[in-house]
């Protein structure tokens, strides 16, 4: 049990679940090509049973309970291009589709389409890399939560597509010392209703090896 006074709204526990059981599969095949061009691609399909879904039990409480089953079936794409020494790009898709028994609790929060794209560019014989990474999700349907009367409402809306900008430096200085600086959604992209909820966010890092 758990109680958000803050936000004005609790959970309580379901001593009546039942284990979430999951099992699946995928296929997969690469190829490289004269060491310039890596390509993969992959299928795969996830089958769940008595999945764990959170509900609404009455305003301003949720609770948890088993839906009969879900069923996530994707393919996968990636191919990596090797431009130059120092400079690669990697494309990438993903699609995925989504059967479940219980459509009220509709599993909103994964877009059907995603892609990406990479690029890494070294400098003074790679010690110095520089990563730009974009990330385009596709529209999706989703369901408002309502904070104020702890439900989510019954129109399904659709979340307009929208891309992630990420930037990364990397500076390897000898075999101990790595230091990271990056700058995640570059772009300040935030939707208070459906996510991401957090803007642009900036990060140091240090790792020491021993």
């Amino acid at each position: 049990d758990y109680n958000n006074v803050f936000v004005g709204y609790r959970v309580i526990g379901n001593p009546n679940l039942k284990p979430e059981k999951a099992n699946g599969n995928s296929y997969g095949i690469e190829y490289f090509w004269k060491h310039t061009v890596l390509i993969n691609g992959t299928i795969y399909q996830n089958r769940f049973r008595d999945m764990i879904l959170d509900y609404s039990v009455r305003p301003a409480v949720l609770s948890y309970r088993n839906i009969d089953y879900a069923t996530f079936t994707g393919i996968e794409w990636q191919g990596k291009f090797y431009l130059l020494n120092n400079l690669t790009a990697t494309l990438a898709y993903n699609h995925t589709s989504i059967k479940q028994s219980e459509l009220r609790d509709e599993l909103s929060n994964i877009s059907p389409h995603a892609a990406s794209l990479r690029i890494n560019y070294g400098l003074f014989k790679n010690r110095l890399k520089l990563s730009l990474r974009d990330q385009f999700f596709s529209d999706r349907k989703v369901r408002e939560f309502d904070r104020r009367i702890g439900e989510y409402l019954p129109l399904i809306k659709t979340k307009k597509a929208y891309n992630l900008l990420d930037m990364t430096a990397t500076l390897y200085v000898n075999h101990l010392f790595v230091f990271r600086f990056g700058v995640t959604n570059l772009m300040d992209h935030v939707d208070t209703l459906y996510g991401p909820w957090i803007g642009k966010r900036i990060f140091t890092a240090v790792n020491i090896n021993y």
